[in-house]
């Protein structure tokens, strides 16, 4: 009882100090988990290309390749599934007819990309790429150059992210104390409650570090992440129905929410 009353009288530069950490901690898990999880599926990927496909060389927004074609890449598992390799002229009848016998299919043609989903057909023109050859060796080189910053800006992304998504996830979860408290008829104020809101958070915080840095994804995982929270929202309330009436505390120089 006398925790919760605390976290209720701490002054709001101790709640913000509380939110800033939290935010760390989940960046840090999360890059810790897919940064090297997304490393080892591209390098993996580049190292398997030439196993897989052909090499294809783009020259002028034209693109051809050595093997015999129509070339069909095989082992997928799907029957729904093609991806094709026609570089020659005047096939594009003719890709058009296999993808219509499939939901989902990529092909290469001399020009263009054409892409199939469930919904429509798309020809995405080679004309504006660069010069280059696809290949293993080549892929390679290409993430060894560009896959630092790739990764820089999804640290980025993911430290953004959270900066959004704690603070939200707060703002609406406080809402459960909040109106809790009236149902044990406790003196509880919305700034009290994201009071509570913001330390509870930390239990649930640690537990996903954990398993990120752990390498370990349990399925629902964020709805274990949410069930833990609002219990320990819960727990907070019934802990303060069980004494007197709740006070802000004294002002302090970070002042009270």
């Amino acid at each position: 009882m006398r925790l919760t009353r605390s976290i209720c009288a701490a002054p709001t530069v101790v709640i913000v100090l509380v939110v800033c950490a939290c935010v760390v901690v989940s960046s840090w898990g999360l890059t810790a988990y897919t940064v090297p999880a997304a490393r080892d599926f591209l390098e993996t990927m580049a190292a398997k290309y030439d196993s897989l496909f052909p090499e294809i060389t783009i020259r002028n927004g034209q693109a051809s390749i050595r093997e015999k074609q129509p070339y069909i890449v095989e082992g997928l598992g799907d029957k729904d599934l093609l991806l094709m390799v026609d570089t020659r002229e005047g096939q594009v009848p003719r890709v058009l007819d296999q993808l219509q016998k499939v939901s989902t299919g990529a092909v290469l043609t001399k020009d263009s990309i054409v892409i199939k989903n469930q919904r429509e057909i798309r020809f995405i023109p080679l004309k504006d790429l660069p010069d280059m050859v696809i290949n293993s060796t080549h892929i390679q080189d290409f993430l060894g150059e560009y896959l630092p910053r790739v990764i820089r800006w999804i640290t980025v992304a993911i430290v953004l992210y959270f900066l959004f998504a704690k603070p939200l996830q707060i703002l609406l979860l406080a809402l459960i104390p909040y109106l809790a408290a009236r149902s044990y008829s406790v003196e509880l104020s919305y700034g009290q409650a994201l009071k509570l809101t913001s330390v509870a958070m930390i239990v649930p915080v640690v537990l996903e570090f954990v398993l990120d840095m752990a390498g370990i994804h349990i399925p629902a995982q964020f709805a274990l992440y949410l069930a833990l929270y609002i219990a320990l929202l819960w727990l907070a309330v019934r802990d303060l129905a069980q004494g007197p009436g709740v006070s802000e505390g004294p002002a302090t120089a970070g002042g009270n929410l």
